[in-house]
């Protein structure tokens, strides 16, 4: 889970200890008596939390439709306190229509049937069940926030990068020049229907400057008194006309700058609500007693006032909040942006507020609902107007002049079919014979080689060298027999010389007969001689090929696998590029989520250093808090990227809980056994000063080696 819903778990728990609603710990039948009295109760068995297994009894049905949205499942906290890894990014909230609906239901019923006016028969029930509300709604407040901010992150660096270049800018007008002629084609046939008598209409000039005039004058911008250009925003003047790329720039620039103080409104917003919903819920889990003296009336009475002012701030501030959202991502003036841009206003209204009526809380409640129904689509119309166009904007440039360069090639190929024909025969048969040839057999011969162990690479056979040298070896003992050699002895040794190479006997007469060449070719033993070293010379030959043979049968296997090798690289390279190219790029590697993450957290560490004052003690900024909050939702989403050796995946996500700190509220704070101690057997800190997160991110940097450079 991400850490909305941890924080909400969390703000779930402190209202449950404080209204005694936790069944681990409280007895709900007492529980029942003290919010809704001694005489609502009456056959009342409550022995489970889900609300659907208790025996309520003969209750009037607004405090049983009361009761089982007290322990509803959407109000409840769920069991587990730790979120898993992989889930880390993930935010699992109750649904909102759920709550909206309770909302509306239990106040419809209640109300309807007490006609009370400004006062509740039920508060503390009722305090209960809108302070789980009020955490709901402020639960998707935020998550919503958190995702419009990360997604307005990449349109202004679209916007950015489109700024700063004459080139893009000029793109961009060719790729918005068929909305624009729509647009405008729109704005002169409504003229023309206005304006003009349908006598003088055949006769009315399009590009009039009369005409321009006039409807320029009605499109005022929002910056001084300057009006709206056929491509822009500029002062019309026709001696001083800026270009079409510096109206174009120019557009782009207030694109850019609406975005930035939409993402700086919603910053400061998420920093409001992280800080000021902190105090105010520590404040209601200090009250966990709440409901306990019961025969003390004035100090219950106390205690639910002080409750009841912590939830109308609660709820003033999600009003404020969203009444600023929906205001700045509409149509405003830059002075109008200066202001919701400030939040000292609001910080000003919510100190001033007093503790409203029960039934107004309800209705401030239903009210926020509405309008958190309606913070999408009013996002989705500012992503409309000022975000980056549309995948369809974006393309038509590229898909027109693919289709016509298909064309082209279409009819080119249509000229010369019967060549394109024959041309994908011989690429599908040099595909095929590179298949069968370059993989499939050099397969097949790696298997047989390992299976049946045959030698494939054999050059001589093994009797071929054996028959050369026993007849070398009786050349050589023949001819020392002719040459007077009778001792068997010296003949067993001349064999076993002859067996070696060493034909002593046969060079000295050799060297004696060559000094009479002539004479000794003809009645000597010359040509013998030769004839027997011609031998010797086979023998040696063979010799050599026997070795080779012995080193090629030896690295069989090595051969097979050297080649099919290189064509399955290739075949791997080729599919690997083709599936890249299919899927868009969109599978990102561990080397580039890494830099992404090295990219946060230097966004991170520039925040912190700019409100690094001379105070060490001082706390963030509302807007530096939102968006340092935007950063780590941002890291969250790489946690399960991140290897789980040496414990680096768990260290991370603690690392980004001291980042994101004074932001959730830690378990500790619910029990009274555990409210000095956290999890870790360390103390809870309720929130973290500026030098403190900058040493998070020091360490950080220390210790995992993926955030080094040129890891």
């Amino acid at each position: 889970m991400g850490f909305v819903s941890e924080r909400l778990s969390s703000q779930l728990r402190a209202i449950d200890a404080a209204f005694q609603l936790d069944s681990d710990h409280y007895d709900l039948a007492n529980t029942f008596t003290l919010l809704f009295g001694p005489n609502a109760g009456v056959g009342f068995n409550a022995t489970s939390v889900s609300g659907s297994d208790h025996d309520i009894g003969p209750l009037s049905e607004p405090v049983k439709m009361l009761w089982e949205a007290l322990l509803s499942q959407a109000l409840t906290p769920p069991l587990s306190k730790r979120p898993a890894e992989g889930t880390l990014a993930h935010d699992h909230l109750p649904p909102l229509a759920t709550v909206g609906k309770d909302l509306s239901l239990i106040h419809e019923t209640l109300y309807a049937e007490l006609s009370t006016g400004e006062s509740a028969i039920y508060p503390l029930a009722e305090l209960a069940f809108l302070a789980k509300c009020s955490a709901v709604l402020h639960a998707h407040l935020l998550h919503n926030l958190l995702a419009q901010s990360t997604t307005l992150t990449p349109d202004i660096g679209y916007w950015r990068d489109q700024e700063i270049s004459s080139l893009k800018a000029a793109y961009y007008l060719l790729q918005s020049l068929p909305s624009r002629i729509y647009h405008y084609a729109r704005l002169l046939y409504a003229f023309v229907q206005a304006h003009q008598p349908s006598r003088l209409r055949p006769r009315f000039s399009v590009f009039s400057s009369r005409l321009l005039r006039r409807r320029l004058t009605r499109r005022t911008s929002a910056l001084g008194g300057s009006t709206v250009g056929l491509l822009g925003i500029s002062s019309w003047n026709l001696r001083d006309l800026p270009t079409i790329v510096e109206m174009a720039k120019q557009e782009i620039r207030l694109k850019r700058e609406k975005l930035e103080t939409v993402r700086q409104t919603q910053a400061g917003s998420l920093g409001l609500l992280a800080v000021e919903d902190l105090e105010s819920l520590h404040k209601t889990a200090s009250k966990r007693k709440l409901v306990a003296p019961a025969d003390d009336a004035a100090a219950l009475e106390e205690a639910a006032q002080e409750t009841q002012l912590s939830l109308s701030k609660t709820l003033a501030l999600l009003t404020g909040v969203l009444e600023k959202i929906q205001k700045i991502e509409g149509e405003t003036s830059p002075e109008e942006d200066a202001r919701y841009t400030d939040f000292a206003d609001l910080e000003a209204t919510i100190a001033t507020v007093t503790v409203q009526p029960i039934p107004l809380l309800h209705q401030q409640a239903r009210v926020i609902y509405a309008s958190l129904q309606q913070l999408e689509p009013t996002f989705k119309r500012l992503m409309r107007r000022h975000g980056r166009p549309s995948a369809a904007t974006r393309r038509w440039v590229p898909a027109t002049t693919a289709v016509f360069i298909a064309y082209r090639f279409g009819s080119a190929l249509a000229l010369r079919w019967d060549d394109a024909k024959a041309w994908a025969e011989d690429l599908k048969e040099t595909a095929y014979g590179f298949f069968i040839e370059w993989i499939v057999k050099p397969i097949e011969n790696i298997y047989v080689t390992v299976r049946h162990k045959e030698n494939r690479l054999s050059l001589t056979s093994a009797g071929s060298l054996t028959a050369d040298l026993e007849s070398l070896e009786r050349m050589v003992v023949d001819y020392a027999k002719d040459q007077g050699v009778t001792d068997l002895e010296k003949l067993k040794l001349i064999a076993q010389q002859a067996q070696i190479g060493d034909l002593t006997v046969v060079l000295q007469r050799y060297a004696e007969e060559i000094k009479s060449p002539l004479k000794n070719a003809v009645s000597g033993d010359l040509i013998r001689a030769l004839l027997i070293q011609i031998q010797k010379a086979k023998v040696d030959g063979e010799v050599a090929i026997d070795a080779l043979d012995k080193l090629l049968r030896s690295n069989e296997l090595n051969f097979a696998f050297l080649a099919v090798t290189p064509s399955l690289l290739i075949t791997w390279l080729i599919g690997k590029k083709l599936g890249a190219v299919l899927s868009g790029g969109k599978e990102k590697t561990k080397a580039q989520v890494y830099e992404y993450i090295r990219g946060s957290l230097r966004n991170i560490d520039r925040i912190l250093n700019k409100c690094n004052t001379r105070n060490r003690t001082s706390r963030l900024p509302y807007k530096a808090h939102g968006l340092l909050l935007c950063e780590v939702y941002l890291l969250r989403k790489y946690v399960p990227v991140i290897t789980r050796k040496h414990s680096y995946r768990q260290r991370f996500v603690e690392d980004l809980r001291e980042l994101e700190s004074g932001f959730r509220l830690e378990a500790s704070w619910i029990h009274a056994e555990s409210s000095s101690h956290d999890a870790d057997g360390e103390t809870a800190e309720t929130t973290w000063t500026v030098s403190q997160r900058m040493e998070t991110i020091r360490r950080m940097f220390r210790t995992y080696p993926f955030l080094r450079a040129g890891a």
